[in-house]
């Protein structure tokens, strides 16, 4: 039985069924998802917007949810969970099947023991119990039906039998009028009162009260704060209420489509004007209520005005109601014509006992008036006319008429007014009223603020200069839309240039015109061998539409007729072929006789056609008005064809940048099929269906879907709407948000958002969304979602605020949070738009926070508040102090952030986390090339999922591979530092604005080539050196996927500043008219690459013309301050400002590092910071740059001689005659010191050469080398160095003793101190190993592991000084030894040998020792470098350094190596031991 009931189940799937949420809930059930996206183009050009909706439409009745009887037609059959169980049947199954998501994830959790059932529904039936189907079945996800059928709504019909339109409940005490009158919330703080008593103006001065901080946008009327870059971002969305962060116009010719967007564009959306009627649904139409033409979309103010000429209850006398009626003839009123018959008025009535009558029953006609009719007024004449004997209104709402104020009785608190001292005219049509009262009410308000506003703006554009203001106003006119025959700009502040005069360099034929299907040349060549004709080359296509025939005529044998030709009196010209012209043949100009065609003066007053062969074929030198507006072809002598010319038609085409005849540069190398980067439109065109009202408008901006036998309806209303038929507006916050986040690495964190609402005591109400977000994916991502409060109405005693948490959806654990105050809890709509940087890594625990936060929580600070602490709870715990441990039915696998919020892992969904995504299992995992497989939001889709790719591909499933382009400098650009560059990548679509995408690279010292890889298609690259100077490096005419470009940087391709190439005359000219001699350019430079001016980049194309498009010059870091992650004055870029989660560092002065966090001040000497730069990963030792081949060479070198001299050391004072002395011990040791420096210094060498060529990669094998071999070459060079000193202290001591000195006592004492002094030597070196530390440092280009060491200031300071103690004081006491010896001997001589004075005997001591003498000089001079590089105030700034820095490092090893040079070799005694040594040697190999 299940068997089949599976295939049955298969076989469905043909219908749209959908997957409920929140089944079991109470008053909010039965949901359905609708998730709705659609992308918006940046006003200022190429980048894109995705704006993404996930919009929950339930049932939401404000009573408790009614008992369920089900038909059962609609069941196919009932089967228990346990029945399913048995027979291995899946959640996932159950889901492919329409059961809801709560229903399979119970089954899920307990399938096994509940005894619950799953119902299978007939066709087309779906939802818990099969009580539901589809009215139309489009076969679509659920957000596009809502799409399409709010697409397919028409205005509802005048005569609708049931009331539209829906209102705000929750001011209680409001009087909007009669019923069905009601308030919008969006007349709620508009300016104007709309309630009788005031109520929706009650709290609005608040809204004056709010200040913004300085990074946000304070809107103009609805004063809310959001994020300064929404300002002026994207024409269509609309982050404040008001629409004032974009263009107010626009936003009003969006409204009028609002009838057919269910989205925030419109449902989010308050003017607040209050010279504007709002039409409930984002619409607003200019002047106020009561209307009676041009109505509403929704016609909200047509049923309006109908009540209000309806509603007469207020007045019980039916007699004086039936007098107001023919007073007022409601039946005048446009559209009410059938509400009343006039002969009633006509008729004999009894008389009304009232002196007057009013209307309406309240002042709200025009906001605050109200018409007062004298009873004893003639009927006959209000038949023409309407206007009242007095109009009464609310003076201290519009004090103006106070001057004409009669007391006429009224006890209502009015002024009234003879009607003629306000309407200064009879009121004798209805229509007209509203006509009347536009000024009248608009005379009760001042100049407002932004009135004020406007008009001081005005005043500082006029400060600027004329040609700069111009250029300032026009830097997003497309290049395309000039000398077009379409005038679209007009200069009149100094000249009388267009965009359309000077325009005879203009070639007609360029990619702006080419195959538009209209004439810009006048023999046609822009029209000819066009792609998708069905003519041959060489034929211009000709249609005749009535009959419908296509000719094909070769332009080789067309002829204009000379004698029909004048624009001035013939609307066109008349063109024959050439075979079968008529009359003399003089009067014809065949095409085919030359190149071009052109107009001429014939004796300087006939316009003439004229020939010539000029290259290229130009704009004729005409007025647009003197261009026939079409050619006519004819064949023998009858009309065949007529083809349009540009003149002839008033439309703009191609108003974008082109990659027409851009041609291939560098030629093409392997052949790949070129790929459009044209935009195609997404949206599925709506099936055209005959209009219905009841559907469209039962449930008002609802879904209406059939319920229990299909002869009831329901209604899912989205979160701003309730009731039954949703027709209440719910108190809510609106959040639009955009996240950034930027990485330094390729691959990146994927991130859970949950959005609550949270009370003033930190409790989490249940109302919440979460959403996936994968920054690779949705960089250029805008959500927009709603929270809802926990009541109807809100609390007004409970201060909410909205909190976002973010969790790395990996590993479940928190990353960042930002609490956003509701700033106007009294309206019924909190909007917040901000955009969020995530943090580069998850927040900390902050040591200073002050919460309590237990043993359950961490304390933490809002990345927004920089005082505002909170305590991140712990799974299963919340409260403000993570104090209570919350009912949790979350999955054990996942984090239960409060007893209604699970944050799932990534392959599992669901409100509890107990469903699987099947989508992205290991055995069929669908991505290609190693890519990770993400699930999509399973509100979305089922079952799809999202690729991320890793570097180097790219795709739906990863399944192509980047685009590569390798750039090789040329020597003229080759440099002694690292140079940043940024790559400029520009994508054409040709039907919309080209995108300018910016990659930052950097060539490093001795590099001369650069690659970069990129998914972006791109049609032009320019490379741009931060000294302004660019280079067009890549033409593409069509994008070619998966291509490896070859490209070299030389001088000729170098783009130059429109200024080097105009005279002083044109670069004098207005820029509007300079701009027109851009072609000429790169005709008259044939090797002229591209060039470029204050607005535009130009790129000389194959035809030379310049192809110019908007170009965004800037060159410096594109981060804001707070997205700076950059360390050390880092400077900060980023690919593309809109859509980049890739960011680069560029570091200044000593600094290097992903982050600019490391330094090699204090540390150059360290062959890790001198040549790790140097030494490139993944390359063999021979592609090595130089300096680090000849750095091997000189180590191995070093080694050599070391080695050899301290061995031979150790052979020397291994006998045990040298040794007779404690001089001969410390030699003897500093021989075995030599070997261990230059051994441990090859060591240090080839580390470091496995580690940055990445050839061995054990972690733990390099991080042991970099703590130790550093700080070992440290100390051994100290020790060698504290050695010789001890050997100048004993001869000291020999020389003052004489005979006297005690040989065996000093050998015992050497072995001591030489124990002593290493021993102090490695416990003063012995801070640095804890404070090394090997890291990866990974970015976009390359992946780094460094051997650092970071001092605090305290250790620093001592660092310096045990550095400066371990080198001076042995080299001292070196250098004052040997002077003390001299001086010692010569005094001891002169009192011997008195025949020399004490002077001769110390030049003569001079002369014997000058080899004890030059050997400390040179040992103080080997080791000076080393102590003076460790201690100048400064760093290794460029690589070009590094010699210098090398040279001192090495420097600093030969002291150790010259033991043997410098104490055997001078010395008599040491010298005969070694010889002699040498001489046995010799003997025993001889024997």
């Amino acid at each position: 039985m299940i068997q089949a009931f599976i295939l049955l189940l298969t076989c469905m799937m043909c219908y749209s069924r959908y997957l409920f949420y929140h089944t079991s809930n109470e008053q909010v059930f039965d949901c359905l998802y609708a998730h709705i996206q659609y992308s918006l183009e940046m006003k200022t050009g190429g980048a894109y917007l995705l704006l993404y909706h996930i919009i929950p439409y339930c049932q939401r009745s404000n009573e408790n949810r009614e008992s369920m009887f089900i038909s059962d037609e609609n069941i196919q059959n009932k089967i228990s969970f346990k029945e399913l169980y048995r027979n291995g049947v899946t959640s996932s199954q159950l889901l492919d099947w329409f059961a809801p998501i709560d229903i399979a994830e119970e089954y899920e959790s307990n399938g096994r023991n509940s005894d619950e059932f799953f119902y299978n529904c007939s066709l087309p039936c779906f939802g818990t119990r099969c009580q539901y189907r589809l009215i139309i079945d489009r076969q679509v996800p659920f957000g596009i039906l809502v799409r399409e059928t709010f697409l397919e709504r028409e205005s509802p019909s005048l005569t609708i039998n049931f009331s539209v339109g829906a209102c705000y409940l929750f001011l209680n005490t409001c009087i909007r009028g009669p019923s069905p009158m009601c308030l919008d919330w969006r007349e709620i703080c508009n300016g104007v009162y709309d309630c009788v008593n005031g109520e929706d103006e009650q709290f609005c001065y608040l809204l004056e009260q709010n200040q913004c901080s300085s990074d946000e946008f304070q809107c103009l009327r609805s004063k809310e704060c959001i994020s300064q870059t929404f300002f002026k971002d994207f024409e269509a969305s609309f982050e404040c209420l008001d629409t004032s962060d974009e263009n107010g116009e626009l936003a009003g010719e969006f409204g009028e489509r609002c009838i057919s967007f269910p989205t925030f564009e419109c449902e989010e959306v308050a003017r607040g004007l209050r010279d504007r009627f709002s039409c409930g649904d984002g619409e607003t139409q200019p002047g106020i209520f009561p209307r009676f033409h041009t109505f509403c979309q929704s016609l909200r103010d047509h049923y309006m005005t109908k009540t209000l000429f309806t509603s007469f209850d207020y007045i019980s006398n039916f007699a004086c109601r039936q007098l107001l009626i023919c007073f007022i003839r409601p039946h005048r009123v446009p559209n009410l014509s059938y509400l009343y018959n006039e002969t009633q008025c006509e008729l004999p009535s009894e008389r009304c006992s009232f002196d007057w009558l009013v209307f309406p029953e309240y002042p709200i006609l025009y906001s605050f008036f109200q018409f007062v009719y004298f009873t004893n007024r003639s009927i006959s004449l209000s038949k023409n006319d309407f206007t009242p004997n007095f109009i009464c209104f609310n003076a201290t709402r519009c004090p103006k008429y106070l001057f004409c104020s009669v007391d006429i009785g009224m006890q209502n608190g009015l002024h009234c007014c003879h009607a003629r001292h306000i309407t200064r005219q009879d009121i004798d049509k209805w229509y007209s009223l509203q006509g009347i009262f536009v000024n009248i009410f608009s005379g009760c308000f001042p100049t407002t603020r932004n009135e004020k506003y406007i008009s001081s703006n005005r005043e500082t554009q006029s400060s600027l200069s004329v040609d700069n203001r111009w250029i300032d106003s026009h830097k997003t006119f497309a290049f395309a839309r000039l000398c077009d025959d379409h005038l679209d700009i007009e200069d009149n502040t100094e000249t009388n240039d267009t965009d359309e005069s000077d325009c005879h360099f203009w070639p007609c034929n360029n990619p702006y015109t080419r195959c538009n299907r209209y004439l810009h040349c006048l023999n046609g060549i822009d029209e000819v061998n066009c792609p998708h004709k069905l003519c041959s080359f060489n034929e211009l296509t000709c249609d005749n539409y009535l009959p419908h025939v296509i000719y094909c005529l070769p332009i080789s044998l067309l002829a204009d007729d000379h004698a029909r030709f004048n624009p001035h009196r013939s609307p066109s010209r008349v063109l024959y072929l050439v075979n079968e012209t008529i009359g003399n043949v003089k009067n014809y100009l065949a095409w085919n006789q030359s190149k071009c065609l052109d107009i001429d003066y014939f004796n300087r007053s006939k316009l003439v056609l004229v020939g010539n062969n000029g290259d290229p074929c130009l704009v004729p030198k005409h007025l647009p008005s003197q261009t026939a507006k079409s050619v006519s072809f004819f064949r023998n002598n009858t009309e065949i064809c007529t083809l349009t010319t540009v003149a002839g038609h008033n439309i703009q085409q191609h108003p974008f940048a082109q990659s027409l005849r851009l041609g291939y540069f560098p030629p093409i190398i392997s052949q790949a099929s070129p790929r459009s980067t044209e935009i195609q439109s997404n949206e599925q065109i709506p099936v055209n269906l005959k209009s219905d009202d009841f559907i469209h408008w039962h449930c008002n901006r609802g879904f209406l879907i059939l319920y229990q036998d299909n002869q009831t309806v329901r209604c899912l209303c989205p979160p701003s709407y309730f009731g039954p038929r949703c027709q209440w507006q719910n108190q809510r916050v609106s959040l639009s948000f955009q996240l950034k986040y930027f990485s330094f690495t390729y691959q990146m964190p994927i991130f859970q958002v949950i959005i609550m609402l949270i009370d003033d005591q930190g409790q989490i109400t249940p109302y919440h969304e979460q959403t996936i977000h994968m920054p690779k994916r949705d960089c250029g991502t805008r959500y927009h979602m709603y929270l809802l409060y926990p009541s109807q109405p809100k609390n007004s005693s409970i201060d909410y605020a909205v909190r976002i948490d973010i969790f790395n959806r990996m590993t479940l654990t928190h990353w960042a949070s930002w609490l956003l105050p509701i700033s106007f809890p009294f309206l019924p709509v909190n909007r917040i738009a901000m955009e969020f940087l995530i943090p580069l890594n998850p927040q900390r625990t902050d040591v200073s926070c002050p919460l309590p936060c237990g043993k359950h929580g961490k304390c933490l600070k809002y990345v927004n508040k920089n005082a505002s602490y909170f305590c991140q709870c712990d799974s299963g715990y919340s409260g403000l102090n993570c104090q209570f441990k919350h009912n949790c039915s979350c999955s054990s696998d996942s984090f239960s952030r409060s007893s209604s919020i699970c944050v799932c892992p990534l392959y599992r969904f669901g409100p509890k986390c107990y469903l699987k995504h099947t989508a992205c299992q290991t055995s069929t995992d669908p991505c290609r090339n190693d890519a990770q497989c993400v699930p999509i939001d399973d509100r979305v889709a089922q079952n799809s999922f999202t690729c991320i790719c890793k570097e180097n591909f790219f795709g739906a499933r990863c399944e192509h591979i980047q685009n590569r382009i390798d750039i090789e400098f040329n020597d003229h650009l080759k440099t002694t530092t690292t140079v940043p560059i940024l790559i400029h990548l520009i994508t054409i679509y040709n039907t919309s604005n080209h995108l300018q995408s910016k990659i930052l690279k950097q060539i490093k010292y001795g590099q001369n080539e650069v690659t970069i890889l990129t998914t972006t298609p791109f049609h032009l690259v320019f490379v741009a050196y931060f000294h302004e100077e660019f280079y067009l490096i890549v033409r593409r005419e069509q994008f070619i996927e998966s291509e490896h470009i070859q490209a070299k940087i030389l001088p000729d391709y170098r783009c130059l500043f429109v200024n080097e190439l105009l005279n002083e005359t044109l670069t004098s000219f207005h820029y509007l008219r300079r701009i027109k001699y851009y072609p000429l350019l790169c005709r008259q430079q044939r090797q002229l690459m591209c060039f470029y001016d204050e607005i535009y980049m130009c790129a000389c194309d194959q035809d030379r013309f310049s192809n110019c498009f908007s170009f965004n010059r800037t060159t410096t870091d594109n981060c804001d301050q707070k997205e700076n992650p950059c360390e050390n004055n880092g400077k900060c870029f980023i690919a593309n400002q809109t859509c980049s989660s890739s960011i680069k560092c560029l570091c200044s002065g000593c600094f290097y590092g992903t982050k600019c966090q490391f330094t090699t001040e204090g540390f150059v000497l360290s062959l890790d910071y001198i040549l790790s730069y140097h030494i490139k990963p993944n390359l063999s030792f021979s592609q090595q740059p130089f300096i680090v081949k000849m750095s091997a060479s000189i180590v191995v070198v070093m080694f050599l001689i070391g080695f050899i001299g301290g061995f031979l050391s150790i052979v020397t004072f291994r006998v045990r005659k040298t040794r007779t002395t404690g001089c001969g011990f410390y030699l003897l040791v500093s021989g075995w010191t030599s070997i261990l420096i230059v051994s441990v210094l090859v060591v240090k060498f080839i580390q470091l050469l496995l580690l940055q060529m990445k050839i061995y990669n054990d972690w733990s094998v390099h991080r042991l080398n970099c703590i130790l071999l550093d700080v070992l070459i440290k100390i051994l060079l100290a020790i060698n160095d504290w050695l010789d000193g001890c050997v100048s202290i004993e001869r000291v001591i020999t020389v003052t003793q004489g005979v006297k000195f005690n040989k065996t006592k000093s050998r015992q004492v050497s072995k001591w101190i030489t124990l002593i002094i290493s021993l102090i030597i490695i416990l003063t070196h012995l801070h640095d190993p804890f404070h090394r530390q090997l890291i990866e440092d990974i970015d976009i280009d390359e992946e780094r592991t460094w051997c650092i060491v970071q001092y605090s200031m305290s250790f620093n300071i001592y660092n310096s000084f045990i550095t400066l103690f371990h080198f001076l004081a042995p080299f001292t006491i070196n250098f004052l030894s040997t002077i003390i010896i001299i001086i010692t001997i010569a005094r001891n001589r002169s009192t011997i040998q008195l025949g020399l004075s004490y002077s001769e005997h110390l030049k003569l001591q001079l002369i014997q020792r000058k080899h004890q003498f030059m050997a400390s000089l040179i040992l103080v001079l080997l080791g000076l470098p080393r102590l003076v590089i460790s201690f100048i105030n400064g760093c290794m700034k460029s690589p070009h350094h590094s010699w210098l820095f090398l040279t001192g490092y090495l420097v600093s090893f030969l002291p150790s190596m010259m033991t043997f040079v410098i104490y055997v070799l001078p010395s008599k005694m040491f010298k005969d031991e070694f010889d002699q040594v040498v001489r046995e040697t010799i003997r025993r190999f001889r024997n």
